[in-house]
């Protein structure tokens, strides 16, 4: 899986995972900062998850804080709000939806 894929990743089904394409076309080439500028949180903590970035993380967490009002002291807390987990070990597919 390629780490745009997993940005945008919006489920799993078995060993295959959904990928929302139309967002992956639109945002996939923005760095995390940019994504958090933009207030799209989700797919930045993804990329930092998905690069093992835990300063990114903490970034995002931070961002993600100041703007909701939260006080998120772990980035695990924020990813599990964004329903974000590792890909599944044995995943074989990745589909895109357009």
């Amino acid at each position: 899986m390629k780490q745009q894929e997993y940005m945008f990743t919006i489920g799993f089904s078995g060993n295959t995972a959904i990928v929302d394409g139309a967002a992956m076309k639109k945002y996939g080439k923005m760095g995390i900062d940019e994504l958090v500028d933009r207030g799209l949180f989700k797919p930045a903590l993804a990329a930092a998850f998905f690069a093992g970035d835990t300063e990114a993380l903490n970034r995002v967490r931070d961002a993600y804080n100041n703007t909701a009002g939260t006080d998120f002291e772990g980035y695990e807390q924020i990813m599990r709000v964004f329903g974000l987990d590792p890909a599944p070990e044995n995943l074989e597919k990745v589909k895109v939806l357009s």
